[in-house]
């Protein structure tokens, strides 16, 4: 395949995850030093006046409120799919139809009707299909990665990852779409970031046992699953390995703004990070010497880290947009034919698999039970 000399975008929403993904396309050209002829054809959102702004602010030819204008539109190579959990499932369908690279973002969507049908939609034609899971991105994770791969922390004895918020913890901030349907806006889907970390660090979970809860008189109680708001969960997770991994999410952890978290600990070393210091990983390598070992503070900023070497100078930190911009250096990469990092991007089948993971998160709270994934 040759060198794309243009890349028509259209743009499926408004909020603040559209401002992340046109602010990296924006961007792309700089970072990687090459010409993607990045082209804003059209943005949709429900509001008509707040598009056309959105259009006019950030660059797009275009807008609309129908997002089948997007998939429609001539000039249109990839569709980024960036609207409620109920739009995923048939503007990304329609696009891969029409031909259209999709970027879709998490989750896939919340039945499972609807995430096979995109799976076998994204099979059956040669375009990319993309789940949107950018903390793959996270160069301290990837670094943390390469670690957990080489063999360095040796065998698995623990795994704890959490993704803790607190935006919904007061009755005020409990409206929107999340809370109009219980089961598009379930915590389970809707942070299932921390469950395709869990797969794409350690590998697959084989059972789970979970609670799932919602907010009631300002504690907590067990959610009736599909019809309470699914606020936050504890699950433990059997992994293809033998090691057990424990996992806990929030949208009411009070306090906590956005404490995504990654612990793992092996025979030969262990490691810890935290989405509110991204930029680093602790780490333990053990050396024997126990009067001198310990977590020592890796600064994940040098040229030699994963995804570091067109940036800047050590010590420069990154941003949360910037694992975005990172993601859109695979895709493109990957729409041309190849690319920087483009296997760590998630697919459809990625995307699936997480969707399968938090339905035997939901299913055992149900039950009672150990569940199979």
């Amino acid at each position: 395949m040759t060198a794309r000399t243009r890349l028509g975008v259209g743009v499926i929403g408004t909020g603040w995850m559209a401002r992340a993904h046109v602010s990296a396309l924006r961007r792309l050209d700089v970072l990687t030093g090459r010409a993607h002829g990045v082209d804003l054809v059209v943005v949709a959102g429900r509001d008509a006046a707040r598009t056309s702004a959105a259009a006019a602010t950030w660059g797009f030819r275009e807008s609309t409120d129908d997002w089948e204008r997007v998939v429609a539109h001539p000039d249109v190579d990839v569709v980024v799919n960036l609207a409620s959990n109920a739009v995923h499932a048939p503007a990304s369908i329609a696009a891969l139809a029409a031909g259209r690279h999709v970027v879709c973002e998490k989750p896939l969507a919340t039945r499972a009707e609807d995430v096979a049908a995109m799976v076998d939609a994204a099979a059956a034609v040669p375009t990319l299909a993309v789940a949107s899971y950018n903390y793959r991105f996270v160069p301290a994770l990837q670094f943390a990665r390469r670690l957990l791969r080489s063999g360095e922390l040796g065998a698995l004895r623990s795994v704890s990852l959490g993704y803790e918020q607190d935006w919904a913890s007061r009755p005020v901030d409990r409206t929107g779409w999340r809370f109009d349907d219980p089961i598009d806006g379930s915590v389970v889907f809707d942070l299932s970031h921390v469950l395709d970390l869990l797969r794409w660090l350690v590998g697959e979970p084989r059972s789970a046992v979970a609670n799932v809860q919602t907010l009631s008189g300002g504690g907590v109680v067990p959610a009736r699953v599909g019809t309470d708001p699914e606020d936050s969960y504890a699950a433990l997770f059997t992994m293809e390995g033998g090691v057990t991994a424990d996992v806990r999410v929030s949208r009411i952890a009070t306090g906590r703004k956005g404490e995504q978290f990654v612990h793992l600990t092996g025979s030969l070393g262990a490691l810890r990070w935290s989405m509110e210091d991204l930029n680093s990983l602790e780490l333990f390598l053990d050396s024997g010497d126990d009067q001198r070992d310990g977590f020592r503070r890796v600064l994940v900023t040098e040229p030699g880290h994963p995804l570091m070497a067109n940036w800047y100078a050590p010590g420069h930190v990154l941003g949360w947009d910037d694992t975005v911009l990172h993601e859109w250096v695979s895709i493109s990469g990957a729409i041309a034919g190849g690319g920087d990092h483009s296997g760590d991007l998630a697919t459809f089948a990625d995307g699936a698999q997480a969707f399968a993971i938090a339905e035997a998160v939901r299913r055992s709270s149900r039950t009672l039970r150990w569940e199979s994934v």
